[in-house]
């Protein structure tokens, strides 16, 4: 299937219903749908492939959205994030590899709530070791 042909008709709407532009759309790398596969099963079953659309809203925000087209049809997959509780696509979770692993794994949590908890965990830490409440924590 032509990449035009498979476009026909895909509407992708942000949060507040405004229709974006679609910019550019390539079909998943097998590695990369293997990846968003583990969060969203669409992805998995037969017959599915999955495609990379990017799309501009009226701001000039640009994101990438992934959809399971299967059939003639596109299902536009979004998630939640586990911290903020928003909907998203899957390209806004965080991706990770452990060392001792090739393949690479989605978390369902967004960079802006685990980039504040990073935050908070150092200022907590930095303040302990500023101002030792008992001898242990000099060590």
């Amino acid at each position: 299937v032509a990449m035009e042909e498979a476009l026909k008709g895909v509407e992708i709407k942000d949060d507040g219903g405004a229709v974006l532009q679609v910019q550019n759309a390539h079909w998943l790398e097998p590695e990369r749908q293997q990846t968003y596969s583990t969060v969203f099963p669409k992805l998995a079953e037969a017959g599915t492939l999955g495609v990379a659309i990017t799309c501009a809203g009226a701001d000039g925000s640009v994101a990438e959205y992934i959809s399971a087209y299967s059939n003639g049809a596109h299902e536009i997959l979004k998630g939640d994030c586990q911290v903020m509780y928003e909907e998203v696509p899957p390209t806004q979770f965080v991706e990770f590899r452990l060392p001792e692993e090739q393949q690479f794994r989605l978390a369902q949590v967004t960079l802006e709530p685990l980039t504040e908890f990073r935050r908070q965990k150092f200022e907590a830490w930095h303040n302990m070791l500023k101002a030792p409440t008992c001898e242990a924590q000099f060590r």
